[in-house]
């Protein structure tokens, strides 16, 4: 039997509230997550949350006391580096899943996540190098 096309409507409109309630509570969901790495050395842990912004740095057990300003500043840094990369690839695997289960969409919503997000091609967090462009600073006077 074929489907009229108040019944498409209807259908494609269930469709699309599912979509949006979906989206909303993974929306939610995210903006709540938090990551947290520890440095290799164990001297600094650093929390970000879901955009990458750091929202809490611990110094453990003190070494910190001990340390070069540039030591703990790498310390700092790799905790972050490595938080980031977290909160990255969980953003890009929830919004994949979000577009893989969604019915009529899982095949058509073409999302290049890994380049949306500026990872490298091994998957990890980091920035893909853009190509540089020349700086349009000058001025034009009239």
């Amino acid at each position: 039997m074929k489907e009229t096309l108040e019944q498409q409507i209807a259908r494609m409109e269930a469709e699309y509230e599912a979509v949006r309630a979906a989206t909303v509570q993974v929306e939610n969901e995210l903006l709540a997550s938090k990551e947290t790495a520890v440095s290799r050395d164990r001297t600094v842990e650093v929390t970000v949350g879901p955009q990458g912004n750091l929202t809490a740095v611990k110094f453990l057990d003190g070494k910190h006391r001990t340390m070069s300003a540039t030591a703990l500043s790498a310390a700092v840094l790799e905790a972050a580096e490595k938080a980031r990369e977290r909160m990255t690839r969980r953003v890009a695997d929830t919004f994949q899943g979000l577009a893989q289960s969604m019915p009529g969409l899982g095949g058509g919503l073409d999302l290049d996540l890994d380049r949306l997000l500026g990872l490298s091609a091994d998957g990890r967090g980091v920035p893909a190098k853009r190509p540089a462009r020349p700086l349009h600073d000058e001025l034009h006077e009239d």
